[in-house]
């Protein structure tokens, strides 16, 4: 057997990819949801999720969000959204990536009358917890009562992609 320069042989799973190296993506094909609308200043369920079945327990995920249309119209508010470590459609600071930020991972802020920006978000998460992940979307408004749109319309694509790190 000839075994890779960097690789080492495992008995029970073939080769091993060296630290650093991605093992596996899911997900990155463009997708999109239409009209995902809130007024709350607590975050909600984009509806937007991926899961990903790890194949070593201590493996890092990087998570990849990019593309799509978030909208703020209402001056002056802007739309804070954060990505969980979760199977569940609610929101806890327990599962959230970086613990209830105050803007969480990304913010779009309008100051004027109408500010739209993509989404752009790489986080890794260091911790799965497991050989399963599920990671959810959640946005919010960053003042209560004004209207935020995390996806305005189904023709704006966006990308999540989920990629297993070797460690």
């Amino acid at each position: 057997v000839i075994i890779p320069s960097g690789q080492t042989l495992d008995a029970s799973n073939g080769f091993v990819a060296p630290s650093g190296h991605v093992i596996q993506v899911v997900g990155g094909e463009p997708q999109s949801v239409g009209g995902t609308i809130t007024t709350s200043s607590s975050y909600v369920n984009t509806g937007v999720s991926r899961t990903i079945n790890l194949k070593h327990s201590n493996s890092k995920v990087r998570i990849s969000l990019q593309g799509g249309h978030a909208y703020v119209n209402a001056f002056a508010t802007g739309m804070i959204e954060t990505i969980c470590r979760t199977s569940s459609t609610t929101y806890s600071t327990a599962n959230d990536l970086v613990s209830g930020a105050t803007f969480g991972l990304q913010q779009v802020y309008n100051s004027t009358t109408l500010n739209t920006a993509p989404h752009s978000i790489c986080v890794i998460d260091a911790t799965p917890e497991g050989t399963t992940a599920t990671y959810r979307i959640f946005f919010r408004t960053r003042t209560s009562g004004r209207s935020v749109i995390w996806q305005e319309i189904s023709t704006s694509y966006f990308t999540f992609m989920l990629e297993e790190i070797a460690q």
